[in-house]
């Protein structure tokens, strides 16, 4: 029998304690939506804004270019400095006449080379195999000295 009655007096002690802390709220909520927000009025204009920035970077290259002769023959005047913008077929540099000179006599000598045993191969008296090495340095050497001597001031 004393549960039941704990029963029924819990339920209206909550409420009866409940009632007593909502206190009076409905003043506080009527005074925040009486008072007005502060706004700060601005007139617009155009204008420049300043938009610099300063960074600390490398610069670098995407296509780095290594330029040097295919053959080491000496250099007599070299015509562009480092950091000098040139031009597709621009001469870069002159060689020395001697190192020309030199190339054309090993030229001189491939070709009488070549020639002797192209006669041989044409008669049957040497292989491909043998013909084949004298040719292709003979043709690169003479293609290289053709583009060397074409060039001005050589």
């Amino acid at each position: 029998m004393k549960t039941s009655q704990m029963l029924k007096v819990i339920p209206i002690a909550t409420l009866a304690l409940l009632m007593s802390c909502s206190g009076n709220k409905s003043e506080e909520a009527t005074e925040t939506q009486n008072e007005k927000v502060k706004v700060k009025v601005e007139t617009v204009s155009v204008q420049d804004v300043e938009q610099l920035s300063e960074f600390t970077a490398t610069v670098e290259a995407n296509i780095k270019n290594n330029i040097a002769p295919q053959t080491p023959f000496r250099i007599e005047k070299i015509f562009a400095e480092v950091g000098d913008h040139v031009k597709a077929g621009q001469l870069l540099a002159k060689m020395d006449a001697t190192s020309l000179k030199q190339a054309k006599i090993q030229l001189d000598n491939q070709e009488i080379e070549f020639k002797r045993i192209d006669e041989l191969y044409k008669v049957g008296g040497a292989s491909k195999s043998a013909w084949v090495p004298k040719r292709l340095p003979w043709k690169w050497l003479a293609r290289r000295i053709k583009t060397w001597w074409r060039t001005p001031n050589c």
